[in-house]
């Protein structure tokens, strides 16, 4: 029974100390799991908005600060956004070399998320190709559309597709940018932008000089009637008209730019100046050259700021107008040229200069974030520290204030125990058991200390009990063995000197003293008392006497030891 009990209370404290526990690692689970819902919150919302407005997706994942904490999954999604978002804006990808981490992670994913595994397949595509990685780049982006077809996914089939077409036309491969269209517009015919696709292709055998295959596919994107009317007269009908006339269709050109400038007078289009100097290339192709100097000169009264911000506009401007002044003086001048190349220059020095300015405020800035990051997670860090100090201390609190109760118990089931030996051995009735434990007492001094202070009994009882549980007064001090093991053998028939003289050194003194004891129908807790030795250590001392005996461990010592001496 006492064995139980003191199992019983070793699991309540085990118990409460993993309930402690428990509430820690719930603790700082609720704080992770906030953050992470936040997070993964700041990701969806930049995700959602990155086809729209790719600048505010990308300052909303700056809300994120510490990407490298972030869950894998997390991660993945984070690195994967912020590449398309840079993809979409028209951005530099040379940065973007954590899109490999969100590419092996969609890769070994299972099951497999093939739409994010298809889109890194793009953005990786065009990361390897900012980073000069050619080859890659266009192994990567085929490898991606080869899965796209395997899997009738179309729209992913499309963006590769579309990827693949600028990476290609970038690098001026102008006929494999041809074969890619024809894809493009075979697997997406019915698409929205599908006279965008011809207008592109007509402009791509532009480029290579095939002046059938190219006014085929203008006119046809002239043909798809369109909802944009912007987007026709501001790219593909001006493409048109200027493409007719290289190829020396100049009257329909004029007839074409004439339509474009009427749709451009009547909606205040800043493009209207661009109209009048095409206007004057046509005418000067036709040999009318006061036509042509009357669009350049309303050109010239039309011209917007933005012209110059665009050097193909700009070159082409000074071209036409250096043109005209030879036709005029017969002379080749390069003062508007060489103005026009000075100019472009010192646009070239303003922009790195604007660059050098931009990268440093950028280093200021990451390193202020830097130092605010770093101050953040120190206060992070003293308050989980502070916050793991108060669970730590209120832990021992809880854990000392266990064992003071169990002191406590322990010390109370002693004071009951030694007042249960002196009530039986002041008992009239003398049996052997209870005369025993009064040499036993008697040796201790207790019942001289009680019968000598009546009036003062019980506070004289508790200060000797004080002294002896305090180890004040040794147990060997105060016992004499050599006495109490005649009187067991008087009143037990030689109990003791037979089983020392069977055993000998076998057993321990303390072991043979613990038999005397059990002998005499000693409790375990009063031999606690009497011995000043833990419950435990009792227990434990049973169990190596049965050892040494060969008992087994349930068996009586006492009944063992009366069957054998």
């Amino acid at each position: 029974m006492k064995e139980f009990c003191e199992k019983s209370y070793l699991a309540l404290q085990i118990e409460v100390n993993m309930r402690y526990l428990v509430i820690v690692v719930f603790f700082f689970s609720l704080i992770s799991c906030s953050k992470r819902a936040r997070e993964n919150s700041l990701i969806d919302q930049a995700e959602k908005v990155v086809g729209i407005n790719p600048d505010s997706s990308i300052f909303i994942l700056q809300g994120i600060t510490e990407q490298e904490l972030l869950t894998d999954s997390l991660k993945a999604k984070y690195w994967l956004v912020t590449g398309q978002a840079h993809y979409n804006s028209r951005k530099s990808m040379l940065e973007d070399s954590l899109i490999l981490y969100s590419f092996n992670y969609y890769s070994n994913l299972q099951p497999q998320n093939v739409q994010r595994l298809l889109q890194s397949y793009k953005l990786l595509g065009n990361y390897l190709w900012w980073n000069g990685r050619k080859e890659e780049a266009g192994s990567t982006l085929s490898e991606g559309v080869n899965i796209a077809e395997n899997g009738n996914d179309t729209i992913s089939y499309i963006h590769l597709l579309k990827s693949i077409i600028n990476i290609n036309l970038m690098d001026n491969k102008i006929e494999k940018t041809i074969s890619y269209i024809k894809k493009l517009i075979d697997i997406d015919h019915k698409a929205t932008d599908l006279n965008q696709h011809y207008n592109e292709l007509g402009i791509m055998y532009y480029y290579i000089n095939n002046s059938d295959s190219s006014l085929y596919y203008l006119e046809k994107s002239m043909s798809i009637n369109s909802t944009d009317s912007a987007l026709v007269y501001n790219y593909m009908a001006r493409n048109y008209a200027d493409i007719l006339s290289d190829f020396g269709f100049h009257r329909k050109a004029i007839e074409i730019q004439k339509r474009i400038l009427k749709y451009y007078i009547c909606t205040k289009n800043e493009y209207e100046s661009l109209s009048y100097i095409s206007l004057s290339r046509y005418y000067l192709n036709i040999g009318k050259t006061d036509s042509s100097f009357h669009y350049m000169k309303l050109a010239e009264n039309t011209y917007l700021p933005y012209i110059d911000e665009d050097l193909s506009l700009s070159n082409y401007y000074t071209v036409q107008k250096t043109i005209l002044d030879y036709v005029k003086t017969k002379e080749f001048k390069i003062r508007q040229i060489a103005h026009f190349s000075n100019n472009m220059f010192d646009v070239l020095l303003d922009r790195e200069r604007i660059i050098q300015g931009k990268n440093e405020s950028e280093r200021l800035l990451e390193k202020r974030n830097l130092n605010l990051l770093l101050s953040k997670q120190r206060n992070q860090f003293l308050l989980i520290l502070m916050t793991l100090g108060v669970l730590i201390f209120a832990l021992v609190i809880s854990i000392y204030i266990q064992r003071r109760k169990k002191v406590i118990e322990e010390k109370e089931e002693e004071l009951e125990a030694l007042k249960k030996l002196i009530s039986d051995s002041q008992k009239t009735n003398n049996k052997d058991d209870k005369f025993f434990k009064k040499i036993l007492l008697q040796q201790l001094g207790m019942i001289k200390l009680v019968a000598t202070n009546p009036t003062s009994q019980n506070q004289v009882f508790l200060q000797q009990m004080q002294k002896i549980a305090n180890k004040d007064i040794p147990v060997e001090d105060l016992l004499n063995w050599d006495d109490l093991y005649a009187v067991i053998d008087n009143i037990y028939g030689g109990y003791y000197s037979k089983i020392y003289k069977k055993y000998a050194d076998l057993l321990s003194n303390k072991e043979y003293q613990l038999c005397c004891l059990l002998k005499a129908e000693f409790s375990t807790k009063e031999i606690s008392v009497v011995t000043q030795q833990s419950i435990r250590t009792i227990y434990q001392r049973k169990s190596t006497i049965r050892q040494k005996l060969a008992m087994n461990e349930k068996e009586d010592i006492v009944e063992y030891l009366d069957s054998i001496v």
